[in-house]
């Protein structure tokens, strides 16, 4: 079990990040599976599941999935994993996970926990996985410094995230439908207005795949490489301690 605002338009930077994120998701969490579905398409749970089928076999691992939210992709993983732990800092969503879940065979461990001080001894995981959190996490690199910390010698990581399409093109019409479609969906939806305006913001901001990888191989992971699914609108990053 886990131990039991108002929105401006300015995104806060620093240690006031954590917090916002905290009330933003807070705030949403009674709609947010409902919502993501829509904006995407449909296409998030498909995005989750190629992230689990990247790590690979994992039978007999123990995987930890950071900034877990309501549990989609711990749970793809509890079918197939020996034991899956879902942390993230908001108690809200936990909750919200915890009670979609809760008669399921795939229902994770459910810890409340902050990715930049994650509550684990050094070499617990097999796996570290993440879908659409790495915008939300600051400093980035004290994230990816505390993932390879908790991962095992050899373990993999795999982050799932949102992006902007490397294609000119593409990127143009992905702008129009954030700046139009997004805020659409959430409001028919009853979403809130703030939440999307962060979305939008942090995809906006959020640097390129070959970033990241840049920033992960400076904390010490091997092997790291990336992909894009769907046109560039979402990429896969994945790296070894």
């Amino acid at each position: 079990m886990i131990n039991k605002t108002v929105m401006t338009k300015a995104i806060p930077l620093g240690s006031n990040k954590a917090r916002y994120i905290q009330e933003m998701f807070a705030q949403i969490a009674p709609i947010y599976d409902r919502v993501n579905s829509w904006i995407s398409w449909r296409r998030d749970g498909v995005w989750r599941r190629r992230a689990v089928e990247e790590v690979g076999i994992l039978k007999g691992k123990l995987v930890l999935d950071v900034g877990a939210g309501t549990g989609g992709l711990a749970a793809m993983a509890a079918g197939e994993a020996i034991r899956v732990v879902a942390v993230d800092l908001c108690r809200d969503m936990l909750l919200k996970g915890q009670a979609k879940f809760q008669n399921s065979k795939h229902n994770p461990t459910w810890v409340l926990g902050d990715g930049t001080a994650l509550p684990f001894n050094e070499g617990s995981f097999h796996c570290v996985m993440s879908s659409f959190v790495l915008r939300n996490v600051f400093p980035l690199q004290t994230f990816l410094g505390e993932v390879r910390r908790v991962l095992k010698p050899g373990g993999v990581v795999v982050f799932l995230e949102l992006a902007t399409p490397p294609h000119k093109g593409l990127a143009s019409l992905h702008g129009l439908y954030l700046k139009w479609g997004v805020p659409l969906f959430s409001r028919w939806l009853g979403g809130s207005a703030d939440a999307y305006h962060y979305l939008v913001s942090s995809i906006q901001a959020f640097p390129a795949a070959e970033h990241v990888k840049a920033l992960m191989e400076q904390q010490g992971f091997r092997h790291v490489n990336y992909r894009h699914l769907d046109g560039g609108i979402v990429f896969l990053q994945k790296g070894y301690k």
